[in-house]
């Protein structure tokens, strides 16, 4: 039998400032967590009754390949209404004080990174336009070279004709004074007619002729296809230079944006769908630093490639749902995380047991993900089929993380915690990127 849980819903600690929120006691920092599923006006896949899922292999539907998505561990119990229906308050329980929202500096950090990145983005386009334009740039030289080339065979040619004409007039006046000289002079033909001299030195002369035009011939193919290369070229570097310019353009856009942020917008809330601006190297960098030992089933690296592989599959931002699994994980090394690969407390209500499991953390981090998505958008479509098919949560409800606070979790901070732990990530990676921080490291 497993341990006892401590109680939840009180398991949020006061945030001071920056303070770190990655604690190595799992059930101190696990967020509570309100239902996850519609309320009861809205539809939901779960059955009106309660339903208990035995211990043991249970079938989750909706996999077609890949592991296997039998899941084991404790019994999840599903009430009415959902998963575990709206929470009750602790009586005499002490409302959690506000914390301030980083939401702001969230945003200037974000900005930051933006930029950096569409600055590399622009600094690759200028560097395929130079490579573009030496490529156009040699191709027009060859054409020049081949130009000459022609020229050339040319003027071999305007002189074997010249030849021709000078040594048939020659050969009859004075054999000794033309190119026949050497013919005779050899002895060859002494004793022919100048007729037969003649026809020899014409012959000569036009094979001399014949392979100089020759040569023009092969030398004009040439240049077109030169020319048809450094068309093909300059038209690259056209194309070339107008990303040049479109990325300039955005990068001033991001700029822009920055100036907005540095300006301060209190309205303004990180979307839950997006794209990751971490890497999986960054992530793990980021959480090795803290000396946190994760007690999931895979590495870290592990779990920081599925987060943001699936959250692009999905369009949910793969870094943040990270940072929310370390929220609610105490850093992964929850009950939850150990036993069910259930990174997110899904399923994991305020008289509940314990969360829904899931038979590998991969299958783990897609249905969070695939939960995070369903909130997000009203009319979710999936590239993977469900991982559990009671992955429904009140459909639309929640553009934004901060959105989250009494929705996904009942704890009136939980979108602020969310930010904060998100801000710690970005300074983070600012600082790591060598970018000078906007803000204050706290």
């Amino acid at each position: 039998m497993r341990a006892a849980s401590p109680p939840r819903r009180a398991r949020w600690g006061p945030v001071l400032g920056g303070v770190l929120l990655l604690v190595a006691s799992a059930p101190a920092a696990h967020a509570a967590h309100a239902d996850p599923a519609p309320d009861p006006t809205v539809p939901t896949t779960v059955s009106a009754e309660p339903t208990t899922v035995p211990p043991g292999p249970t079938t989750v539907p909706g996999k077609t390949s890949g592991p296997t998505t039998t899941t084991t561990g404790p019994p999840v119990s599903v009430p009415p209404g959902g998963f575990g229906g709206p929470p009750k308050p602790k009586p005499g329980a002490k409302p959690e004080a506000p914390i301030p929202d980083p939401s702001p500096e969230v945003r200037i950090l974000l900005d930051q990174v933006r930029l950096q990145d569409q600055q590399k983005i622009v600094a690759a386009r200028q560097r395929q336009l130079a490579v573009q334009q030496f490529t156009e740039a040699a191709a027009r030289h060859r054409v020049d070279l081949e130009r000459a080339a022609v020229r050339r065979a040319q003027r071999s040619v305007a002189r074997a004709e010249a030849r021709i004409r000078s040594d048939a007039l020659a050969a009859y006046v004075d054999p000794g004074s033309t190119g026949l000289e050497q013919l005779v002079g050899t002895g060859y033909g002494q004793d022919k007619p100048r007729a037969v001299l003649l026809a020899v030195a014409i012959q000569h002369e036009k094979k001399v002729l014949a392979a100089a035009l020759d040569r023009v011939s092969t030398r004009l193919a040439t240049v077109a296809r030169l020319q048809s290369e450094a068309a093909a070229a300059a038209h690259r570097t056209a194309s070339a230079r107008s990303l040049v310019d479109k990325a300039q353009a955005d990068a001033t856009a991001r700029s822009n944006e920055l100036g907005v942020a540095l300006g301060g917008d209190p309205t303004w809330s990180l979307s839950i769908e997006g794209v990751s601006v971490f890497t999986p190297a960054e992530i793990t960098a980021w959480f090795d630093q803290h000396g946190v030992r994760s007690r999931a089933s895979v590495s870290v690296p592990d779990l920081a490639y599925d987060y943001v592989k699936e959250g692009r599959d999905e369009g949910v931002r793969g870094d943040m749902a990270f940072a929310q699994s370390v929220l609610e994980t105490g850093s992964f090394t929850n009950l939850d995380t150990i036993h069910l690969n259930n990174f997110a407390g899904i399923g994991h209500c305020d008289t509940c047991a314990s969360g829904f499991a899931f038979a590998t953390a991969a299958l783990g981090v897609r249905a969070q993900v695939q939960l995070l998505k369903g909130y997000a958008d009203a009319h979710a479509t999936y590239k993977h089929p469900l991982v559990d098919g009671r992955l429904h949560g009140p459909a639309g409800c929640c553009q934004t993380w901060r959105q989250l606070t009494h929705t996904w979790a009942t704890n009136p901070n939980y979108g602020a915690k969310l930010m904060v732990m998100y801000r710690q990530m970005l300074y983070w990676l600012v600082v790591h990127r060598g970018i000078t921080p906007d803000v204050g490291a706290t």
